[in-house]
């Protein structure tokens, strides 16, 4: 995971998985392999907040704010 997320450690990545499996917002499942996987997947509550911040971003999208005007 941390190859997908350019620019995050190994650590930060790891602290916050856990701050979001504790907020419920993901789950964590260990697939019993060799070598065992780890797998994370959004609950319905972390299904539900993904929907409002795609609304967010599409909201952001259609009316994007210009930083170097204060109007």
């Amino acid at each position: 995971m941390t190859r997908l997320l350019s620019g995050i450690t190994p650590h930060t990545l790891s602290k916050d998985l856990k701050e979001l499996i504790e907020d419920g917002m993901i789950k964590k499942t260990i697939i019993q392999n060799m070598p065992p996987k780890t797998s994370y997947s959004l609950t319905d509550k972390g299904k539900e907040l993904e929907t409002l911040l795609l609304e967010m971003k599409k909201f952001g999208n259609k009316y994007p704010i210009n930083l170097r005007d204060n109007t």
